[in-house]
């Protein structure tokens, strides 16, 4: 596995996203609309945790919507040329640290548009960003391998029917070390629920490289 090639497909993947930047537009309105309307119901008065609870329904939804069309895009001709050109654990390396990227930025989106409309403090905000690093880099390992099981099968409902039931466990460890940018009553239980979070984080990105050359061998 070639660093040099994995930053390619890298710089393909920016290349891309940037050249169709509608779909970035329409995700942003979306977040938007979600959090507008969410604002109407509750009239701008929420606790901390639903707060949250809606931060982490919102950035996982937006997950969701933008990782059907991680391997939808390369199809086709694209796809042998892909084959030719990087192994198959290049190029999921690739989209998955692309996807980690573009997955961060939305939530950090998703935090601003929430804090214009709902004004919540954060008492500790590094841990609460480091949350989202973490949520970020364990949605692209799930999404990504389901991405592509998806573009095999031609079957956009896989997407969400497999990724939810694998997700549960890294959303419920995510949401417990959220909450501790709140309230921080104890050091070790931000040790215990980050190492939580970066072993699921590292198991499904591991599994993923081991799956997916069996897939892109099909």
């Amino acid at each position: 596995m070639k660093l040099s090639t994995i930053y390619i497909l890298l710089k393909k993947e920016m290349l891309f996203e940037w050249r169709f930047k509608s779909s970035i537009g329409s995700l942003i309105v979306n977040l938007l609309a979600t959090t507008f309307f969410i604002y109407l119901i509750f009239n701008g008065e929420i606790t901390f945790r639903v707060w949250m609870a809606i931060f982490w329904i919102i950035s996982l939804f937006s997950v969701i919507q933008s990782s059907y069309r991680i391997f939808i895009k390369d199809g086709n001709e694209h796809f042998y040329y892909l084959k030719n050109i990087a192994s198959a654990n290049e190029i999921i390396v690739s989209k998955i640290v692309y996807n980690t990227i573009f997955n961060f930025i939305i939530s950090i989106l998703t935090l601003i548009i929430m804090q214009l409309f709902f004004g919540q403090e954060i008492g500790y905000i590094g841990i609460f960003i480091s949350t989202v690093l973490l949520a970020s880099f364990g949605f692209a390992s799930i999404f990504t391998l389901l991405s592509g099981i998806t573009a095999k099968t031609q079957n956009v409902v896989l997407l969400g029917v497999l990724g939810l039931p694998i997700v549960l466990p890294l959303v419920l460890v995510i949401s417990k070390l959220s909450m501790l940018a709140d309230f921080y009553t104890a050091i070790n239980d931000i040790y215990i629920f980050s190492g939580a979070a970066l072993l699921l984080d590292c198991s499904i990105f591991i599994l993923s490289i081991i799956l997916f050359p069996y897939l892109w061998k099909e």
